[in-house]
């Protein structure tokens, strides 16, 4: 028990997993314990105190949190959205679960170890750092910027990127927060209708004019 092991090594303990307490009324109650040493004048452990500490509410805040967390992340993958933060030398330093079904990668393959503008087609590497650090250098929100990203696997995958800045409380530019979400399927089915109509268009206007034989 920790008064045994308190009174055998004198040393504090904190019980990591929260028990539970039945009232006379029935409600239950989360309670955090700690038992710690008591000492006489020539530092000799002569007995153990227990402290009851109710964490009912801080243990239901962390529930909601755990509960709030798990449907942003089941949002964002079925809309398949990544939500990222990177630093001001545009570091990922965050990256939700989506970015596994999007992009292939986990976030722990890319946490502090690769740059925004690094998951873009290598050709574009050199222009998107262009764009991507005046933004930075300005520290204005962007929305709607339609740009590639590179799968694991190599594939082109096209998102639709908004960003807002992020400040320390002291003003210091911390970075960006944001997200990316997948319209490869709505760009291909917008380039398919442009082609259709287009089609449409010329096949009207040959039946309008058809051409004809004059020899």
């Amino acid at each position: 028990s920790p008064l045994t092991h308190v009174l055998k090594t004198g040393e504090r303990v904190n019980l990591e997993n929260d028990a539970v307490l039945v009232a006379p009324d029935g409600t239950r109650r989360r309670i955090a314990e700690n038992a710690s040493p008591i000492r006489d004048s020539a530092g000799r452990v002569v007995g153990a105190v227990l402290v009851f500490r109710d964490v009912t509410a801080e243990h239901r805040s962390r529930e909601l949190l755990c509960e709030s967390e798990a449907r942003f992340e089941q949002l964002a993958r079925q809309s398949r959205t990544v939500v990222w933060e990177v630093d001001a030398e545009g570091l990922y330093t965050y990256l939700s679960r989506g970015v596994e079904s999007v992009l292939g990668y986990s976030p722990e393959d890319l946490i502090g170890r690769v740059h925004l503008y690094e998951l873009h087609p290598e050709e574009r590497t050199g222009a998107l750092k262009g764009a991507v650090f005046p933004l930075f250098a300005k520290r204005k929100p962007f929305e709607s910027i339609e740009n590639p990203l590179l799968t694991k696997g190599g594939e082109t995958r096209w998102v639709l990127t908004h960003g807002i800045p992020l400040f320390a409380d002291d003003g210091t530019f911390r970075g960006y927060r944001g997200c990316d979400t997948d319209i490869t399927d709505r760009r291909q089915a917008r380039r398919e209708l442009t082609d259709t109509i287009a089609a449409l268009e010329s096949a009207a206007i040959y039946s309008k004019f058809p051409l004809t034989n004059d020899s």
